[in-house]
């Protein structure tokens, strides 16, 4: 009597195993590839981001003869933040929400504060915002601007709870004493950083668009180390940005350029003959120097 066959079901154990490894090592070359294409999909949007509020400030600065004002009162000019101005020319409502995260404002490759939003226990112009507002309801504070009502001052100024960005102003074009127009920066407009990257928590300082979303005199950075930071290990003295390989930054002209560590470290020659860093020219609408671009 003929032996029946037997047939076998399923995987030994080593083709188990080997299956296995082929999967492991087909994930191992695919998510580095996988990881450039969100890479490069979060600085696309972000590039989107930056020149969106350029431009916003161009329709803005169009619209009320100054560029932005970041802290300064000029005659008839209004004062206040420049985010909290620019609401209207972002397709947001004037009336800045404070605590309200501005989709336009984030990068998505910033994940320093995943809510968005900070908490202070020291409300912004508590004690003068609601008397401002009420006593002059037609001065030209940003908040006569904005068109708020004694209620809606009163609730910010009781505020301690705040949407953040990442993204900062160059406050040299926004402070008292900056040009007041486009046309009035002497190095050019695209020579000059308008916006540029900041992230939302640096090592516990938070960058809040309704109040203080501007760089100042922030060091040079030493290397790139500041840019795909984290949270943690973010160093607040210097620019920082959630971009790898460098910090996206948005010029005068509404154009938007990657810049590396090495690029903004690179010596330059102010008008008056001193040297100083490309990061410093760039932030300077009127010193004369001669900027690089990458």
């Amino acid at each position: 009597m003929p032996r029946l066959a037997r047939t076998r079901s399923g995987f030994t154990l080593i083709e188990l195993l080997v299956v296995i490894a082929i999967i492991g090592i087909l994930v191992g070359l695919l998510l580095p590839a996988v990881t450039k294409v969100q890479a490069a999909a979060h600085r696309a949007a972000s590039t989107n981001n930056i020149a969106q509020i350029c431009k916003a400030s161009h329709n803005y600065a169009s619209t009320s003869q100054v560029i932005g004002v970041y802290s300064r009162s000029e005659g008839t000019l209004p004062a206040g933040n420049v985010f909290s101005l620019l609401m209207p020319y972002l397709e947001q409502s004037p009336q800045p929400a404070v605590a309200t995260p501005v989709k336009v404002l984030i990068s998505p490759a910033d994940a320093t504060e995943p809510d968005y939003t900070t908490t202070t226990s020291s409300p912004l112009r508590a004690a003068t915002i609601d008397t401002a507002v009420t006593a002059n309801p037609g001065t030209t504070t940003m908040f006569a601007t904005l068109k708020l009502t004694p209620a809606i001052a009163k609730i910010i100024s009781q505020n301690t709870t705040w949407g953040l960005t990442s993204y900062a102003y160059n406050s040299q074009l926004s402070d008292a004493g900056s040009p007041t127009n486009l046309n009035q920066i002497r190095d050019g407009a695209s020579n000059t950083l308008m916006i540029t990257e900041r992230l939302m928590n640096c090592n516990g300082t938070t960058n809040a668009w309704s109040s203080s979303a501007a760089y100042t005199a922030a060091a040079t950075p030493l290397d790139d180390s500041n840019f795909r930071a984290s949270k943690a290990t973010c160093n607040k003295d210097y620019p920082s940005s959630a971009t790898s390989g460098g910090i996206l930054v948005g010029l005068g002209d509404a154009s938007v350029r990657l810049q590396s560590a090495r690029g903004l470290q690179v010596t330059v020659t102010k008008q008056d003959g001193t040297p100083t860093s490309n990061w410093s020219a760039l932030l300077t609408p009127n010193g004369g120097e001669t900027v690089i671009i990458e």
